[in-house]
């Protein structure tokens, strides 16, 4: 089983660093491209590249549309001659267990599997803090929560991407996505750090807006274990993870925390 690693990025320069080295040397082959970056991202990503030279293919694309990101993600699926894909965003870090356990699943077990499913550790204001798990959103065969679709096999017949971004799914030649075909479910997490501040110039990203959250988190315990690759040395432009929250970001929390766990206590009602 051959694996590889596909990743669309824009403006991403305080992560995506932490999300390709936590995955890498577990990998054949990491696809990169970027869609129009005005920060440091693409620098990071050379610097990556230069670092990991047999592992990582980038790409500057420029802009693009929602209408063409599906597009983006069939042409990259075209491209790719692995028999198993994992999605890796550019705000989404692994533990070395975790991507450990995905990739000898894939190994031991890809043939006989579609997609895989892992769950997901939501920081929020900071990397101390986390988001409840009634707060998750995302549905897979019938299930609610923070977990997501990270890795499918490329033999799946007619295998495409259907939809328009956000709303894009990876679908077999039947039209049915792979989310709704009772994915295997891996019991372990990456760190999803999409509600987080990813670049010192947001720009115009596509889906951004609504991903970042003014909202208090719960506490991380002062022995909780962080992903190993914050721990171990960057390249002089990759930016630190462990910035606290600001007294500017705690204050409009603080406003609008009350508000956000309201509505979720009436949606389980």
């Amino acid at each position: 089983m051959s694996i590889w690693v596909h990743t669309i990025v824009k403006n991403e320069e305080k992560f995506i660093w932490y999300a390709i080295a936590s995955v890498v040397e577990y990998v054949d082959k990491i696809l990169v491209w970027d869609t129009g970056s005005s920060d440091a991202t693409t620098r990071i990503i050379e610097t990556a590249g230069s670092i990991f030279e047999d592992k990582i293919e980038f790409r500057k694309l420029g802009e693009v549309s929602a209408e063409e990101m599906s597009s983006l993600r069939q042409d990259m699926l075209e491209k790719t001659s692995a028999d198993w894909v994992i999605n890796l965003d550019g705000d989404e870090v692994w533990w070395d267990d975790s991507i450990s356990s995905l990739t000898k699943l894939i190994l031991e077990k890809g043939k006989k599997l579609e997609s895989v499913v892992v769950k997901t550790v939501n920081p929020v204001g900071d990397i101390y803090h986390f988001l409840q798990e009634s707060a998750g959103k995302y549905e897979i065969s019938g299930k609610k929560g923070h977990f997501n679709l990270r890795a499918f096999s490329t033999k799946t017949p007619g295998l495409n991407v259907s939809g328009v971004y956000p709303k894009e799914a990876y679908c077999d030649g039947s039209g049915k996505s792979l989310q709704e075909k009772n994915p295997y479910l891996l019991d372990v997490p990456y760190m999803h750090l999409t509600h987080l501040r990813r670049s010192s110039f947001g720009g115009n990203v596509l889906g951004r807006q609504h991903k970042f959250k003014y909202e208090l988190g719960e506490s991380f315990p002062l022995d909780y274990f962080f992903p190993e690759v914050f721990f171990r040395p960057t390249p002089p432009k990759v930016e630190t993870p462990w910035d606290k929250i600001s007294t500017k970001y705690l204050a409009k929390a603080l406003l609008a925390t009350p508000l956000k766990r309201l509505k979720r206590s009436l949606e389980l009602l």
